[in-house]
């Protein structure tokens, strides 16, 4: 299992009560992927990074779980000017 999210899938394992064996947490979902390609068992990863492994061979099932979304944000120091370069970052993303 990807460690980063590890807490938010323990407590949605807990309030679903299900107790999975977790053999490892890794720090870096592309391991995770390529422990489940060696076949020692199967990665709990983001989307993105499944799908950017679809051409070595593993599965990919989609788990559309509305409590296991997330957001990327932009940050920057509050006493920084948005430069026109952000500013045309942030404009390809807005919504």
């Amino acid at each position: 299992m990807y460690r980063r999210f590890r807490n938010i899938f323990n407590q949605t394992f807990f309030e679903q009560d299900i107790n999975p064996f977790i053999a490892s947490y890794c720090d870096d979902a592309r391991t995770a992927v390529q422990l489940a390609n060696a076949k020692l068992g199967v990665a709990l990863v983001p989307e993105s990074v499944g799908l950017a492994y679809l051409g070595i061979g593993v599965t990919i099932h989609p788990i559309n779980f509305a409590g296991w979304r997330t957001q990327a944000k932009l940050l920057w120091p509050k006493d920084t000017a948005a430069s026109p370069l952000l500013k045309l970052f942030i404009q390809q993303f807005h919504d």
